[in-house]
């Protein structure tokens, strides 16, 4: 038998830890090329519900707790200390202990913003609707104005404006008014 140091246990010891976490990742991740544990159910034994093998799921990091020893004493003697609420098994003790942040709280803030938002948004909207029919309504009364000018003094694009193309128009209108500056 090769001998075996303390060091060379502890090291494979790690190895086979790290690599049992990568295969519960795995198989938590996806379906397709999944990874082969030959000591999956030894390990499970061993870790059962190690968090640091199975963590919880959180959706938020205001989840998150660091219990200091202070709480720690509390929740073995069976006291909950003030921030934290505790889920009770059924035999009655405190089995987790989480902090509150008040998160709904700071969720209903953020969704009073973001209807006052839309609020402010829709009162607008009629608001600049009616400026862009009022500026529309102007750009057509020039355009009408414009035309009356042109039309009244003969101008070759008013004659028959549908054969020529936009930069005509245009190159014919200023040369039109250049030549009356």
């Amino acid at each position: 038998m090769p001998d075996v140091t303390k060091e060379n246990f502890y090291n494979r010891w790690r190895v086979v830890e790290r690599n049992y976490k990568k295969y519960i990742d795995n198989q938590n991740s996806t379906a397709r090329g999944r990874k082969y544990f030959e000591y999956v159910e030894e390990m499970k034994n061993i870790f059962g519900g190690k968090r640091s093998v199975h963590p919880e799921i959180i959706l938020s990091n205001e989840q998150i707790e660091q219990l200091n020893p202070k709480q720690i004493n509390n929740l073995e003697n069976g006291n909950s200390t003030a921030n934290t609420s505790g889920k009770s098994d059924s035999k009655g003790s405190i089995s987790v202990a989480t902090k509150t942040r008040h998160p709904t709280r700071k969720r209903e803030s953020n969704l009073e913003l973001v209807r006052d938002d839309r609020k402010q948004y829709y009162s607008e909207k009629p608001i600049i609707g009616r400026e862009k029919l009022v500026e529309l309504q102007r750009k057509n009364y020039l355009i009408k104005g414009r035309n009356t000018i042109l039309k009244e003094n003969n101008c070759k694009c008013c004659s028959d404006h549908s054969k020529i193309s936009v930069f005509e128009f245009i190159f014919l209108f200023i040369t039109h008014f250049v030549k009356r500056i």
